[in-house]
């Protein structure tokens, strides 16, 4: 359902004007497979993309970045597929329920997230100010507990492991993860955004292992943070 909203709209505003929408949206896959295919037609072995040739053409290129990790579930390859599955769903204008329909330049959407966002992709490629997409790998929720000993478990810690807050960080939340019985530990938050103020606060050592979320940090404060720790991200 689509509806439309604005705080203040301008007095002589131009009359919004539809836009053709296709019925259906576009088999994502195989415009990705096309756009390799334009790029590295070698790559292709009866029509499919041939793993070992596509890493021979890409040579030593790779993911420099800090190690990450990497949540997984039953259900996941499922999941991903059914991303890419084409939708034949439809978005309808919701006028009774919005203000100045067809003048505002703001549109707020209800509906199933992944149909909404397969809908505007196609329309609204490159032209969305407002919202940027990433893949966050916790799952609706989640909570910190459970990540903190999922990601302790990872790590070889055993479930005794003992979680506790770092009362000497103010501006984001810091815990400590201690494995008494295996003598060794590691510093975790689950913020959305890492301040530098707590980067300073924690003096992070070398051999220190100090875990985030990827969304939490820009690429330079993970490149400073790897130089100064062993860093990994969520």
């Amino acid at each position: 359902m689509s509806k439309a909203t604005t705080n203040k709209t301008p007095a002589k505003a131009p009359k919004r004007k539809g836009e053709p929408v296709a019925l259906k949206t576009p088999d994502f896959l195989a415009e990705q497979a096309a756009q390799i295919r334009q790029i590295l037609p070698q790559v292709f072995t009866d029509g499919k993309i041939d793993l070992e040739k596509l890493r021979a053409a890409l040579g030593d290129t790779a993911d420099e970045r800090p190690e990450r990790y990497s949540f997984t579930w039953t259900g996941k390859r499922a999941a991903i597929q059914e991303l890419q599955k084409p939708t034949w769903a439809t978005l309808v204008p919701a006028k009774t329920e919005s203000i100045n329909f067809d003048t505002t330049q703001n549109i707020f959407i209800e509906g199933e997230n992944l149909e909404a966002l397969k809908l505007l992709y196609k329309s609204y490629f490159g032209r969305v100010k407002a919202m940027e997409l990433f893949n966050d790998p916790l799952a609706d929720k989640w909570k910190v507990e459970n990540v903190i000993y999922e990601v302790a478990v990872k790590e070889g810690f055993s479930l005794t492991a003992r979680i506790e807050k770092d009362s000497t960080v103010k501006a984001n939340k810091v815990f400590n993860v201690t494995d008494a019985d295996k003598g060794q530990s590691f510093r975790i938050c689950l913020d959305d955004d890492l301040k530098t103020a707590t980067v300073k606060e924690l003096n992070l050592k070398k051999d220190d292992l100090f875990i985030c979320r990827d969304v939490a940090i820009d690429d330079k404060t993970a490149a400073n943070l790897a130089l100064q720790c062993r860093l990994k991200t969520i």
